[in-house]
């Protein structure tokens, strides 16, 4: 089962070592939304805080934004500066795990 998005939070916060007080002051929130955010009663907040989330626990922003379920304004960029990405991006939609990484995987060997 997929770990919601405030557990996940919990669980980096606390692997990290951050109390909820501290995390949510260097995240600029107050506790009680970190505490409720946490436990599912609140939504996450905006992608600047889940950002700077990511900062604070070392994960890679796109990709908590992504579980936050909003699609990350960097790339909402790529895709609005390049469209052609567009028809790959159905494409890889269509493919399965496996032909999809083996495709990513052949991709950056090339650019190396």
């Amino acid at each position: 089962m997929k770990m919601s998005f405030g557990s996940f939070i919990r669980a980096k916060r606390l692997k990290v070592g951050y109390t909820l007080r501290k995390f949510a002051e260097h995240i600029n929130l107050s506790p009680t939304f970190v505490s409720k955010m946490e436990r599912g009663e609140f939504d996450p907040p905006g992608e600047d805080k889940i950002i700077a989330m990511a900062q604070a626990l070392s994960v890679n922003p796109d990709e908590l934004v992504l579980m936050a379920g909003r699609v990350p304004n960097t790339i909402k960029a790529m895709i609005l500066n390049r469209p052609m990405l567009v028809p790959l991006l159905h494409t890889a939609n269509t493919m399965n795990d496996d032909d999809l990484k083996q495709l990513i995987d052949s991709v950056i060997h090339k650019m190396r």
